[in-house]
């Protein structure tokens, strides 16, 4: 039998040797962010609802008084107005909060299956009468 060549992919199909500062393929899967670029905190959602908020009140009643002279069709669009805003509000809140409960459940997911990848490896390596050790890809022997 012919022995593997280091580094030659013989050993180690479809994958780079450690020496070679590769890693395994099936990590890069696992690589992909969870969360989308910019993570809005709670805080983050609460400060820019305020200021906008804010701002709409600011702007859209000075724009409505430039307009409107008329006591009726000034007390409608301001409901209508505050209906708009009501709103616009719960679309961008469920946008944001859907966003986050999706991030939540691909990360329950992800640690559900390295949960079970560890159940697995640990039922082969207890019943594995043979030496095992993980030598990392910079070369350190992990145990």
């Amino acid at each position: 039998m012919e022995e593997p060549v280091e580094g030659s992919g013989v050993d180690n199909p479809g994958r780079e040797s450690a020496a070679q500062g590769g890693r395994p393929a099936s990590f890069e899967a696992h690589d992909a962010p969870l969360t989308p670029p910019y993570d809005w905190s709670p805080v983050g959602i609460a400060m820019a609802y305020a200021l906008l908020g804010s701002l709409w009140i600011v702007w859209s009643d000075s724009a409505v008084l430039a307009v409107v002279r008329d006591q009726q069709a000034l007390t409608r669009l301001q409901t209508y107005k505050g209906w708009f805003f009501v709103v616009v509000s719960a679309v961008l809140i469920y946008a944001l909060v859907s966003r986050r409960v999706k991030a939540l459940n691909a990360s329950l997911q992800a640690q559900r299956v390295t949960a079970r990848e560890r159940e697995r490896l640990v039922a082969i390596l207890e019943a594995t009468s043979d030496l095992v050790c993980v030598i990392t890809p910079d070369l350190k022997l992990s145990y």
